[in-house]
């Protein structure tokens, strides 16, 4: 165990802090400990894809652990609780503190909930690991309960036409045999509505023309897509917009942008190093 103050700790083993751990731990700036919630680094941009049902080892699953081992460095599983940058010191979840005497926070974004009445209790978000199986929990739930007597289309609402949205959106689409096309003669047990705020779909994207091909791909699908329709409240078995339509819904992804680490973190960043 290292000395008080001694240890560099990178917390958040996303691609930015697992490169950063293996560099430094290569370049000899040991000791060196890398935390993070999950036991396992999948690349963040595939998620959607574990989430739509795709294997662990389809997406190229690294363990913390191996990487740890095989460069020298200790990686703990926990989530950072709180840190005092004063005294050095951080407490992950499980009560356990470690002294630092360089810290980054490598945490990545979460979906903001905007405010937004009901998003917490009734829509799924995909900010890290853990959410893509319970998210696929829920869709198989969905499905399994649009095919009760009588059966219909199960129903998804997709609030956000960002990259994790739409690749989202075109993932659980991606099979033909479930997917609601009306203008398809095969059995339509999936209907998934993507819904933009912005009068413009996937306004991040400044390429006009490959904005035009997604939205014509997704088509193809049989998604549909609302742009012009925030959000005013989330429930149970829908969405309601704030120009009065409403989206029945047997799942809910909210996908609404992305902003910085907790509030309760973020507000102590400026002294940390």
């Amino acid at each position: 165990m290292s000395e008080p103050n001694q240890e560099i700790i990178i917390v958040g083993g996303g691609a930015g802090g697992a490169e950063l751990a293996v560099r430094l731990a290569r370049a000899g700036c040991g000791p060196l400990r890398l935390i993070d919630q999950a036991a396992s680094h999948v690349w963040k941009p595939r998620l959607h894809e574990l989430a739509a049902g795709a294997r662990k080892g389809e997406l190229g699953e690294i363990p913390y652990q191996d990487l740890a081992e095989r460069w020298g460095f200790v990686f703990d599983q926990g989530a950072l609780a709180d840190l005092d940058p004063e005294a050095k010191t951080i407490r992950l979840d499980d009560d356990s503190t470690h002294d630092y005497r360089l810290l980054v926070l490598a945490v990545g974004g979460v979906t903001p909930d905007l405010g937004v009445e009901g998003v917490k209790e009734h829509a799924v978000m995909l900010d890290r690991y853990p959410d893509a199986p319970a998210l696929y929990q829920r869709f198989t739930a969905a499905l399994d309960k649009a095919a009760a007597q009588p059966p219909r289309p199960a129903r998804v609402a997709i609030v956000g036409s960002g990259l994790t949205g739409v690749e989202l959106a075109g993932y659980l689409a991606s099979n033909p045999e479930v997917v609601a096309n009306p203008d398809s003669e095969l059995p339509q047990t999936l209907e998934i509505h993507l819904i933009e705020a912005s009068s413009t779909f996937m306004p991040v994207t400044d390429d006009d023309r490959t904005r035009e091909d997604v939205r014509s791909r997704l088509a193809d699908l049989g998604i549909r897509i609302h742009t012009g329709q925030k959000i005013a409240q989330v429930q149970a078995d829908g969405v309601k917009t704030e120009s009065g339509d409403r989206f029945d819904a047997d799942m809910t992804v909210w996908a609404a942008g992305r902003v910085g680490p907790a509030a309760g973190l973020a507000h102590r960043r400026a002294g940390d190093q």
